[in-house]
């Protein structure tokens, strides 16, 4: 049993002891489909760099504009530097 369950988290989280700041895949039609892509890497968030728990952080200050709640629309949106390739847009 314990092994199913190591498996599964496992398979779920990736074995990676730390996240990095590359866009992993892009939602259809989420806010900044055209912009981002698979493999961008973001350098900063609303012109502030940092490690990912920063730039997480830095993304979670932009709140709704009204209550909290799945799928709602900050009222500012996040500014992110990406870089892909050579190029940083």
């Amino acid at each position: 049993m314990a092994f199913f369950l190591i498996w599964g988290v496992l398979g779920l989280h990736g074995t990676q002891d730390k996240p990095t700041p590359v866009v992993a895949s892009v939602a259809a039609k989420a806010p900044g489909d055209r912009q981002a892509a698979s493999g961008d890497r973001v350098v900063a968030v609303d012109g502030r760099r940092g490690t990912f728990d920063q730039l997480r952080h830095q993304v979670n200050t932009h709140r709704c504009a009204g209550p909290q709640t799945a799928n709602c629309v900050a009222a500012t949106p996040a500014k992110l530097t990406i870089e892909r390739g050579a190029a940083r847009r």
